[in-house]
């Protein structure tokens, strides 16, 4: 059971939704995507059908290869169908939120040499470490007299490895992708089929406590002889496979009365959310109801283009206006193209339509530990918002 909003005809229109320029046409292209992804499965199962769910906010990912494939950040992909299936380029994988109480301010313990030493002990023990990646991070936060460790990170460990799921050269199932066409041969779909679709999902089931355990030893690890971590934490997957046909792409699928971080931009206020109940925008995963929240303000194109991919001469390429960008496992897009979106406000998050709930508490940035700050101790001190 699916509750859009109001009805299906309403689920691509922008207006719904944040209704910049970005999602108008990320939206366009999402609709293809569902009508080639019904599409493919009907050729297998003449009943089934393809629900591509766009969350408040939809973006643009940072992997050129996930866009290329049809799919964009902030959704939530969900199918019917008898014969077991799995659209790839979703790129599958762990992604998690953690936030731990903790008993002090602990901002002394925010440098350079003492997070390396963290940092080493999980690469000898061949956990990958990556706060420092893509646009994860690890920050300190206050609300009233509270503090928090904040965790965004994912499990790097099962992605590009053997029995990873993502579609790279070196994995698994590399070899065993199938691929269908929208009738213009102008968009295509990958995807795995039967036996090769279970293991997936089987993978995927196994990796989806991985990353919240792994967060919460390193929280331990963090806090050792420092600081005392309160039992009242939470963790909660934004990237994963919630059922073994559908995919969350950096969005929360959480029960009513749920409490879930919904970040913005470095420095601003982190929303923990309390999720509401509604007869809108939910959906029925394995008989439990389910919310779709987004985790964030999402990422827009700087210059809003048409988006296409296509396929020619086994060549795949994606094009935004007319741009080309190779597709491959690692292609991103460059910061000088996409950034976290910078006309919205918080208001525009919490009184959209489909956003139903309340603030449960707002955790103000101290220091942060992310990409920008991993270069120079001094750095992490200059990305030091509230010290």
């Amino acid at each position: 059971m699916i509750k859009y909003i109001g009805s299906i005809k309403n689920l691509y229109d922008a207006s719904n939704y944040l209704n910049d320029e970005t999602q108008k046409e990320l939206l366009d292209y999402v609709k293809s995507t569902n009508e080639l992804f019904t599409k493919t499965i009907k050729a297998y199962d003449e009943n089934g059908e393809a629900f591509i769910i766009p969350s408040l906010d939809l973006g643009v990912p940072n992997s050129v290869q996930r866009l290329a494939g049809g799919f964009a950040t902030g959704l939530l992909v969900f199918w019917n169908s008898q014969t077991p299936i799995i659209p790839v380029d979703t790129t599958v994988n762990i992604c998690t939120s953690s936030i731990f109480e903790l008993s002090e301010n602990i901002s002394p313990y925010f440098t350079k040499k003492y997070i390396e030493k963290i940092k080493d002990h999980f690469i000898k023990d061949s956990v990958t470490f990556n706060f420092e990646y893509s646009n994860h991070f690890m920050v300190l936060c206050k609300s009233n007299t509270k503090y928090y460790l904040v965790l965004h990170s994912s499990a790097n460990n099962f992605k590009n490895s053997f029995l990873g799921l993502y579609p790279n050269p070196q994995t698994w199932l590399y070899g065993r992708i199938k691929m269908s066409y929208s009738k213009d041969k102008n968009r295509y779909l990958r995807y795995i089929i039967d036996e090769d679709a279970t293991i997936f999902a089987k993978i995927a089931k196994l990796l989806k406590e991985q990353n919240i355990y792994y967060h919460q030893e390193f929280a331990k690890l963090f806090c050792k002889d420092i600081c005392t971590i309160k039992n009242d934490f939470t963790s909660n997957n934004h990237y994963y496979m919630p059922s073994e046909n559908s995919v969350a792409i950096g969005t929360f699928i959480e029960s009513a009365g749920t409490i879930v971080p919904i970040f913005s931009n470095a420095g601003l206020p982190i929303c923990r959310f309390k999720i509401g109940h509604s007869e809108n925008y939910m959906i029925d995963i394995d008989g439990e109801t389910k919310y779709i929240i987004p985790h964030g303000w999402g990422q827009e194109f700087i210059s809003p283009s048409k988006v296409n991919s296509t396929i020619y001469n086994s060549e795949a390429s994606l094009y935004v206006g007319t741009k080309r960008y190779d597709v491959n496992p690692d292609e991103r897009f460059p910061s000088s193209e996409v950034r976290v979106r910078k006309n919205i406000t918080w208001d525009n998050i919490l009184k959209s339509g489909i956003l139903n709930g309340e603030v449960h508490e707002w955790l103000i940035p101290i220091i942060s530990y992310s990409k920008k700050t991993s270069q120079h101790q001094d750095e992490i001190r200059k990305y030091s918002f509230y010290i």
